[in-house]
């Protein structure tokens, strides 16, 4: 699965909820044993569950929570002059994915001087969507 984002989170409580859908399925089933009419309430949960679950499939399907689960910051570099011998201080912006084989992925976005944060998440979005096969485009709209 992925880590913490907020199509993982929706995953999980879709999860979640089509589990709660089946134990009352089940209290259902046991009940009808008995002779109590349930055939409307089992009708319901087994559609209801088939939904939750249905959509859950969808937003893992999607690669949705995998563009979400991305880690961009920045890092500062002292480099020293070689002539005057001076410490300046360099920042710059990296995106960090883990990759279907189970590797983490490092790639520079670029500058803290050319790009914002919002800008250089999106950027590495757009590289994560690329190097994982996802169509960005089509993905992008459900932020």
């Amino acid at each position: 699965m992925t880590g913490n984002t907020i199509t993982g989170n929706k995953i999980k409580e879709l999860r979640k909820e089509a589990a709660e859908h089946q134990r009352t399925l089940n209290a259902a089933h046991k009940l009808a044993k008995y002779g109590v009419p349930v055939a409307g309430i089992i009708e319901e949960q087994i559609q209801a569950r088939d939904r939750a679950l249905a959509e859950a499939a969808r937003f893992k399907d999607s690669g949705q929570a995998r563009l979400e689960d991305i880690q961009v910051y920045q890092v500062e570099r002292i480099m020293t002059s070689k002539k005057s011998g001076c410490n300046k201080t360099h920042k710059y912006y990296y995106a960090s994915w883990r990759r279907p084989d189970g590797t983490v992925f490092n790639k520079y976005l670029g500058s803290c001087k050319r790009l914002d944060r919002s800008s250089a998440l999106e950027k590495a979005r757009k590289l994560k969507a690329a190097d994982l096969g996802i169509d960005f485009e089509v993905e992008s709209k459900t932020y």
